[in-house]
């Protein structure tokens, strides 16, 4: 009964979500016509979401981050749509049997791989999730505002996923905050669907979601508290708005997308990439149309748009750090006070040369076959897939390509190219990974078309491909997972078990957590800021830098000293993580530092 209880509240939250979302976006969008009913809602959710993140920015900004004003907003968008809308929630997704086999394509496809609906109910345990993403979002949930940051790896950043998150701990726990990215991908398959069938034919939408859901990372991602999935939703609904424009060039479709786009540059920096490229493909189709000055009228408002939605993010950098795209980009707008130059020059280091290949143009042309059969070369949290390679060679060897999947190939190269010349992280492409997936599914219906002329055969051959695709490398990869980690803890002490287990100092933190909330420095443990519930210091880059307690460490009186300045009570050291580093012995070591607790993977010492 526990377990039932669990999941049923959980996904009860992810229901809500959708449907406060789905509100709030279709009171913006209700002049819009839809292709299908799917349409509509992919559109309406995605934009709901995105326009939440920006009432959560206003909420943190005046302090007012409370679940009863997010409840009151709620009702507000419920009268809001019930009073003038006349919204009928039944005649819009039952009115076509088109909108009910869509939607049943989707759930089947889902279903072959049904470990994924509960892979995202485990608790947090992903580095980057608890290191950052989920540390930023409980302080603000705690707070009650968008605060500074200052122990944070980055202090400021675009943090649109963030503070969805951070609502999700006002509600309920971070349990709801992953579903964010589990809707998200829920969203994102709707999107790829809906985006293939509206240009090219069902067959395509179908392959080209399997091909995304065979994506190993995909699935990893879509149920851990990292931004990618979310970023990719937004990226996918200003690609298919911004196509649906290019086919029809009715001027709205462009300013949503450009919104959409905003939504995104407001999550991640990668996203500028993306906007850029679209810009520069709108401008190239616009020209025949409206001519020069027309063309370079058109992207200077989308580009407006864009910066518009994001403008708010890009200040808050600046307030604070004096660089509005902290941390980079230093060398234009200078360090500020955050960073140093060792901090700014490491973090550049790591992104850019200590992972993936070197960069040249054979590795290049290698990178399909790289990351679909030797992904382990690169930092990657789960295996990519093979389908790149594979998808790459059907699609190029389609004899005539027209323009729009012609210009949906050349956006996801074109930034294939710039992540392969920066940071060769694989996360890095999902961004784009839904416009290769939908090349690669258009390809492969192409040539099923080629083999079978019947229209019944080909569908039958479609679900059959998608089937053997989801049953030989989604559903192996996520019951290999499950197994891993065990039954689902549903309580506290099963919890406590579960992070025990995978996250060996986690009792430490349990103990710390116990006694009066205070500021503890951890050396080398970083990915465990979110589970103490003071302040916690230690990172590899800003205020807290490890570096300045690596420089102490062999005298107790310096150690004692450079911990005091930063007000530390207690001081955690990671074992397993700094065994070629010794602790002081001396005397006053001895007598200013009280081990606490310890035990084989962690020691706890309190300051005297």
């Amino acid at each position: 009964m526990e377990l039932t209880w669990f999941i049923i509240k959980h996904y009860l939250i992810i229901i809500g979500l959708l449907v406060s979302s789905f509100l709030l976006g279709f009171i913006f969008l209700k002049k819009f016509n839809f292709k299908t009913d799917l349409e509509l809602f992919f559109f309406s959710t995605s934009l709901g979401i995105g326009i939440w993140a920006i009432i959560l920015f206003v909420l943190g900004l005046i302090g007012l981050l409370y679940k009863e004003v997010i409840y009151f907003i709620n009702i507000i968008i419920f009268i809001k749509n019930l009073s003038k809308s006349n919204i009928n929630l039944k005649s819009i997704f039952l009115s076509r049997k088109d909108c009910i086999k869509d939607s049943l394509i989707i759930l089947g496809l889902l279903f072959i791989i049904y470990p994924i609906f509960i892979f995202f109910l485990y608790p947090p345990t992903a580095w980057d999730s608890i290191s950052s993403h989920l540390a930023a979002a409980k302080i603000y949930a705690n707070s009650h505002a968008l605060v500074y940051t200052p122990y944070l790896r980055y202090p400021v950043f675009n943090q649109n996923t963030e503070l969805l998150f951070s609502v999700m701990f006002l509600i309920a726990d971070d349990i709801a905050a992953q579903s964010i990215s589990w809707v998200s991908n829920l969203l994102v398959v709707i999107g790829i669907y809906s985006f293939s069938s509206h240009f090219f034919n069902r067959g395509v939408g179908i392959i080209s979601v399997t091909f995304w859901l065979s994506a190993p990372l995909v699935l990893h991602l879509a149920s851990i508290g990292y931004v990618d999935i979310n970023l990719t939703l937004f990226t996918v609904a200003a690609c298919f708005s911004g196509f649906i424009f290019l086919k029809e060039t009715d001027i709205g479709w462009a300013y949503l997308s450009a919104v959409f786009f905003g939504f995104a540059v407001g999550t991640k920096y990668s996203a500028l990439i993306v906007i850029t490229l679209f810009i520069l493909l709108l401008f190239s189709h616009y020209l025949k149309v409206g001519g020069f000055r027309g063309a370079i009228k058109l992207g200077f408002k989308y580009g407006m748009v864009g910066l518009i939605i994001s403008l708010p993010w890009f200040l808050r950098n600046y307030f604070y750090s004096g660089n509005p795209f902290f941390p980079f980009f230093s060398k234009v707008f200078g360090l500020g006070k955050i960073w140093t130059k060792d901090d700014y020059n490491g973090q550049i280091q790591d992104l850019l040369y200590s992972h993936g290949l070197q960069k040249n143009i054979v590795n290049l042309l290698d990178i399909p076959h790289e990351l679909s059969f030797h992904w382990d070369r690169f930092l990657i949290e789960a295996p990519f897939t093979p389908i790149f390679f594979f998808g790459l060679i059907l699609f190029l060897s389609v004899p005539q390509k027209g323009k729009y999947i012609l210009s949906i190939f050349l956006i996801w190269v074109s930034y294939l190219v710039i992540w392969f010349y920066s940071a060769q992280i694989p996360r890095y492409l999902l961004i784009i990974w839904p416009l290769a997936c939908i090349t690669f599914g258009w390809a492969t219906d192409y040539w099923i078309s080629k083999v079978f002329s019947k229209a019944k055969i080909k569908d039958i051959a479609t679900y059959l491909i998608s089937t053997i695709l989801l049953f030989n490398i989604s559903l192996p990869y996520l019951q290999r997972e499950l197994n891993n980690m065990g039954d689902l803890p549903v309580n506290s002490e099963d919890r406590d078990e579960y992070l025990s287990r995978f996250l060996p100092t986690y009792p430490a933190y349990k103990y710390l957590n116990s006694r009066e909330k205070s500021t503890i420095y951890a050396l080398l443990d970083e990915n465990m800021n979110y589970f103490y519930k003071g302040t916690f210091i230690g990172d590899w880059f800003g205020p807290g830098r490890y570096s300045q307690i690596l420089n102490s460490i062999n005298s107790g009186q310096a150690l004692y000293n450079t911990l005091k300045k930063l007000n530390v009570k207690y001081f955690v050291v990671n074992l397993q993580r700094t065994k070629n580093i010794s602790l002081p012995s001396d005397e006053f070591f001895q007598s200013h530092f009280l081990l606490e607790y310890e035990n084989e993977y962690v020691k706890v010492f309190s300051l005297h």
